[in-house]
């Protein structure tokens, strides 16, 4: 398993934040930090998503800084450049799979049948999440 996924799975919880407010993703991530919460996911679901990411990055270096609702490739490699460790998408597709290992980008994909399941490679993914989550 990487880093990544064994410090994310050290959280008794994981904070899902949509964020519309850059501004408020570092004061976030510290008060979460200072409650013994180390790691966040950002959902890819407003326009100051990305830009909240990369404040995280610079200056909440220790929070383990997760994207959520990866979608496609373009989006694995702006999580990237952005400071992200993982991403967590709600499905899963050859395409999400050979980004992710190119890029050496964490996934966590959703699957929701044994067919999807197939798709994995253990050795690049090694857990998945049960999917849809509503």
């Amino acid at each position: 398993m990487s880093d990544a996924l064994t410090r994310f799975f050290r959280n008794p919880v994981i904070p899902v934040v949509v964020i519309d407010d850059a501004g408020q993703a570092v004061p976030l991530a510290e008060a979460l930090l200072a409650g013994g919460i180390s790691a966040i996911e950002i959902t890819l679901r407003t326009k100051q998503a990305l830009a909240a990411m990369e404040a995280i990055a610079k200056d909440a270096p220790d929070m383990l800084l997760t994207a959520g609702t990866a979608l496609n490739a373009a989006h694995l490699q702006q999580v990237k450049d952005a400071g992200a460790s993982l991403a967590v998408s709600p499905g899963i597709s050859v395409e999400l799979l050979e980004a992710s290992k190119t890029l050496g980008l964490t996934l966590l994909p959703g699957i929701a049948t044994a067919s999807e399941l197939m798709l994995v490679d253990p050795a690049v993914v090694p857990c998945t999440c049960a999917a849809p989550k509503s």
